[in-house]
């Protein structure tokens, strides 16, 4: 139904009812509307390495392009502007909703998008548009948010880092690309890639330097949470991020706000259940 709003250009009562919701609520919203927007591009001839959870979510969200290319009007210039519409409207509805907007990787997405139709005007057009909306909601921000925004988009700070070949190719990468590009390589290079967390998690002097290498580090820990052998090992690691507390647990929450519902949903579910099943047996052993 959503799709159907959205596409059709109908979608003034759900812009004005996702304007109310919390910040984080519609940073969720927008992350899982946002890997939808690359499938409309979306070639089978070049999809070789997926792992079957790729394929499902894949095809969930070809099901939903499906939908929404359905209910665009036929006077629609391109089927991208709809969306572009929609998005930059609720950037303009008031600060919080432009930072989550920004925070939701809708800029990525407008890059996307001007990397396949950057010679159709009215894409471009829109884009530039869209752009000029982000920009001119952010004049009234708090200072103090400048280095936490630029830490997650700046090269690293930190060359102590003890980070392979892999690893540091792969600080260039936005989010969604670094969780496809784990997702769809080897166990080996994850292998390596939790030796260097091991080391930064031992290293006090490394775990509170560059907010960049945390981001990455909290950030692929969840996405090995959900990667079969490795999932106790990662969790192990963020429940020392939690105890260990400081920015690194500031982080972790950060990456979380930005993580869909399912996926926080999963992290706190392996937090809790452990200690409801040893609470369980302590209450039957007492019983007894």
């Amino acid at each position: 139904m959503i799709m159907i709003q959205i596409g059709s250009r109908e979608a003034n009562q759900l812009l004005l009812c996702v304007a109310k919701w919390p910040r984080e609520e519609i940073i969720i919203f927008l992350s899982e509307m946002m890997p939808c927007i690359p499938l409309l591009w979306y070639n089978t001839d070049h999809d070789t390495n997926t792992t079957p959870v790729m394929e499902a979510d894949t095809k969930a969200r070809l099901e939903l392009i499906a939908v929404y290319r359905s209910s665009l009007l036929p006077s629609e210039t391109h089927e991208v502007l709809p969306f572009i519409d929609l998005v930059s409207r609720l950037a303009q509805e008031h600060e919080s909703s432009c930072r989550a907007v920004i925070e939701s990787g809708f800029l990525d997405t407008l890059v996307h998008v001007c990397d396949h139709c950057a010679s159709v005007f009215a894409v471009v057009t829109a884009v530039q548009h869209a752009v000029g909306i982000l920009l001119t909601c952010q004049r009234d921000w708090d200072v103090e948010c400048a280095p936490q925004r630029l830490g997650l988009v700046w090269p690293r700070l930190n060359p102590s880092m003890p980070l392979g070949e892999t690893s540091s190719k792969m600080t260039q990468k936005t989010p969604n690309a670094r969780k496809q590009w784990w997702q769809t390589n080897s166990s080996i290079v994850i292998i390596e890639r939790l030796s260097e967390i091991a080391v930064i998690m031992s290293t006090q002097e490394l775990r509170s330097s560059c907010e960049k290498d945390m981001f990455d580090l909290a950030f692929d820990l969840l996405i090995f949470c959900d990667l079969g052998n490795f999932a106790e090992l990662s969790m192990s690691y963020l429940v020392q991020i939690i105890a260990i507390g400081g920015n690194l647990r500031r982080t972790l929450e950060h990456v979380l706000t930005l993580m869909p519902y399912h996926n926080k949903l999963d992290f706190f579910y392996r937090i809790i259940y452990p200690l409801s099943t040893c609470a369980n047996s302590h209450n039957v052993s007492r019983s007894g």
